[in-house]
């Protein structure tokens, strides 16, 4: 049988398959969801990239609220109709909830990014997840609810979680959310000018990428400048911008 195949479909023939771009997006999905079969902690409780070959990302905000950026970011989202996922501290917060819960009525997603935003790097399991949920606990008092029905969605500062953490998340139900693509100093403001500092991230963003942005730190300002830009650009390209909601959705 290998005979017959090899001389019907000569390695060269392989090689260009293999080649293909839709070939390699076929892989990554087959091999992303085996692995969400097999190892049922990352289905449950750990999402870097959705595996997926359709045209589709997740956009993120870390380190809110902040009282100017974060009002900033809503509206460009407003303005051009793009869901989002915010990761806050609890203790920024409950001194400014009215932003959270603009948020949230604007059809976002709000979650935790702990209480305090220390660094949990040499924290044991139970104090990351005491952090986490506690930063949690903020959030949904703020808005007024509680846990029923909601998806518990969770990003460590730095995104420092330890394996026993995670664990506990999956049987708690919940969602660890890190990411495949981060647009931050260290990668891309460095790059100048601004047009060219878009393509370049543009050129970079894969389906299914869960993207890492901030609208709280002292890199807000050129994330402000350069999002309309790229939500423009992906959207040019033929993406389109949902939550791990809309992904998890049966």
């Amino acid at each position: 049988m290998s005979v017959e195949v090899s001389k019907r479909f000569p390695s060269r023939f392989w090689a260009k398959v293999l080649s293909w771009p839709a070939a390699a997006c076929l892989a990554t999905v087959v091999v992303g969801f085996s692995a969400l079969a097999a190892g049922q902690v990352m289905h449950a409780a750990y999402i870097t990239r959705w595996p997926t070959c359709e045209k589709v990302v997740v956009l993120t905000f870390d380190d809110g609220p902040d009282p100017v950026s974060t009002p900033r970011t809503l509206e460009i989202l407003k303005s051009r109709d793009v869901p989002a996922m915010f990761f806050v501290s609890g203790n920024r917060s409950a001194t400014i909830p009215r932003i959270n819960y603009r948020a949230y009525d604007e059809h976002h997603i709000v979650a935790s990014h702990s209480r305090s935003h220390r660094n949990m790097r040499g924290f044991s399991a139970d104090q990351q997840i005491e952090e986490l949920y506690l930063g949690e606990a903020d959030v949904v008092k703020q808005l007024g609810g509680d846990l029923t029905g909601r998806v518990r969605y969770l990003r460590a500062p730095a995104g420092r979680i330890s394996p026993l953490a995670l664990l506990r998340i999956w049987q708690d139900g919940g969602v660890y959310v890190a990411w495949s693509s981060a647009y931050d100093k260290r990668t891309f403001f460095e790059v100048a000018p601004q047009a060219e500092r878009v393509l370049k991230y543009v050129e970079s963003i894969r389906p299914g990428d869960v993207i890492l942005m901030h609208d709280g730190s002292p890199h807000a300002e050129q994330t402000l400048e350069d999002l309309p830009l790229i939500i423009d650009a992906l959207r040019d390209r033929g993406y389109t911008f949902v939550t791990l909601d809309d992904l998890r959705k049966p």
